[in-house]
């Protein structure tokens, strides 16, 4: 798989190396080296970055039905919707584990950032054969904007709102109708979600180091 960065914020392509520039990812098809990483499936539905439920899925959606785009078209929306955001319950399964929590994302990664460097699940790795499950508890809005720095700085996972948890299988049951995104499509959905990882499954061309 060779990646052209034509998204909004290019998460993938900024950890791979690739930059933002379609030019400079083309040069990399001629000049790029091959390597073998995971792939991962939500509902049989393939993704390779970052899949997520609650607050991002909902953000996500919305910007696919909006007209506004790039980094402060993501600010605006999620002050916008975190306001009126009610925290749903989720119960997750992870290789037989099972927990409950009311929440605000639970983010199911392959790799380890959004767009624009934010590093969501720092101690992802693209060839481990795990999903790395981030999952940020319910609290006080204003802890999440106090927390904000520390998704830049790859250390969310030392904040006391975040746990986190590795697994080749998670499902995550939701009883009401909840969003969700797929490598940063948003969509609404109901039912389980299933979320597997495929070791070693693709190849990919990235820059050489």
């Amino acid at each position: 798989m060779a990646i052209l960065p034509a998204g909004s914020g290019n998460g993938f392509a900024m950890y791979l190396g690739l930059g933002r520039k379609i030019e400079k990812a083309i040069q990399v098809l001629n000049s790029g080296q091959v390597i073998t990483i995971d792939s991962c499936t939500l509902n049989k539905r393939p993704y390779f970055n970052l899949a997520g439920v609650g607050f991002d899925g909902l953000i996500a959606y919305k910007i696919k039905n909006s007209k506004i785009r790039g980094l402060w078209g993501y600010v605006k929306l999620s002050l916008q919707a975190a306001f009126g955001y009610q925290f749903p319950r989720y119960k997750i399964s992870m290789d037989g584990k099972v927990i409950e929590r009311d929440c605000i994302v639970v983010e199911v990664a392959n790799a380890p950032m959004f767009g624009y460097n934010f590093l969501i699940a720092p101690q992802a790795k693209l060839n481990d054969g795990l999903l790395e499950v981030v999952i940020i508890k319910k609290a006080p809005k204003w802890r999440y904007l106090f927390s904000i720095w520390r998704f830049f700085n790859g250390s969310v996972h030392k904040s006391s709102l975040v746990e986190r948890y590795s697994a080749q299988e998670v499902k995550i049951e939701a009883q009401d109708r909840t969003p969700v995104h797929v490598d940063g499509e948003g969509f609404l959905t109901q039912g389980d979600l299933l979320f597997k990882v495929n070791r070693l499954s693709l190849q990919v061309i990235s820059p050489t180091n």
